[in-house]
């Protein structure tokens, strides 16, 4: 095969104090069943052993150096990338062992493409799968109109050349930063989602900032409709109210398990 047909591949991974789950993902990404692949990962000087890991690994390229935030980090990995496709992947997080030869394949069979996406597993702490999340396809729209969680970002990858349409991370986010990557990507470039199995595996664990920064998310999600015309308004509402019924309708099983949840008694241990 050529270096054409074989593009490299960069994954980027901002890490902070994450000695728990970042040996499991270095595994992971040099693990994958498609070879050229470069990883990179931006530590914020942790103190907690993660970085005796990195020291003991010999595939991944890292640096640990104070940062203004994840997006920062992000940015920071991106700059250094080689690989004309990219990705970030936070280290609690995993792929499936074929995730980048799928990636690859699909890209070179969808020229147009510059950003792809797929459904969503997720783990517990143990690698347990809880279960998985279905999307629709894409639509702007519908996407912004929302908080951006009809693409997990777990699964993303794109071109290289997506940074020259719309630039890097905005480091002034702390949470919501990858929901205005993406509105500004799904504007002005083509997104695609890829069928099948999920690409990337989402922990749940009680450390995750998805759970213990909600608050701050939620202020980013509004201003980030704010700058892109979706204030409150009733026709803004009705567009919400129509985006979430399509995104549920994709997700039946989640219904059902939520329904039987509650009839039951049972607690979920994570929000569904």
């Amino acid at each position: 095969m050529t270096n054409i047909d074989t593009p490299l591949v960069t994954i980027v991974t901002p890490t902070f104090n994450s000695a728990q789950f970042i040996g499991r993902l270095l595994r992971c990404i040099a693990d994958q069943s498609y070879n050229n692949v470069e990883h990179i990962v931006i530590d914020g000087g942790s103190t907690d052993g993660t970085i005796d890991i990195l020291k003991q690994q010999q595939r991944a390229k890292w640096i640990s150096e104070p940062d203004n935030g994840m997006y920062d980090a992000i940015n920071k990995g991106m700059k250094m990338a080689s690989g004309s496709i990219v990705a970030y992947l936070n280290s609690d997080d995993l792929y499936s062992n074929d995730t980048i030869e799928r990636v690859v394949a699909f890209f070179a069979a969808h020229e147009e493409t510059d950003l792809v996406y797929s459904d969503l597993r997720y783990i517990d702490e143990d690698e347990q799968t809880l279960f998985i999340r279905k999307y629709p396809s894409f639509s702007w729209r519908f996407f912004t109109v929302l908080d951006g969680s009809t693409v997990p970002q777990q699964t993303c990858f794109w071109r290289r050349r997506v940074f020259d349409s719309v630039g890097f991370f905005d480091s002034s986010f702390r949470m919501a930063g990858d929901f205005e990557f993406f509105v500004r990507v799904g504007k002005s470039c083509v997104v695609s989602k890829i069928l099948g199995s999920p690409l990337a595996q989402f922990r749940f664990h009680g450390a995750m900032q998805t759970l213990n920064r909600q608050a701050l998310n939620d202020k980013e999600i509004e201003r980030i409709h704010d700058m892109y015309g979706f204030p409150k308004s009733f026709s803004n509402s009705l567009l919400k109210l129509v985006a979430t019924v399509r995104y549920r309708a994709t997700n039946p099983h989640r219904v059902r398990d939520k329904l039987f949840a509650r009839l039951s008694g049972k607690e979920t241990k994570y929000r569904p």
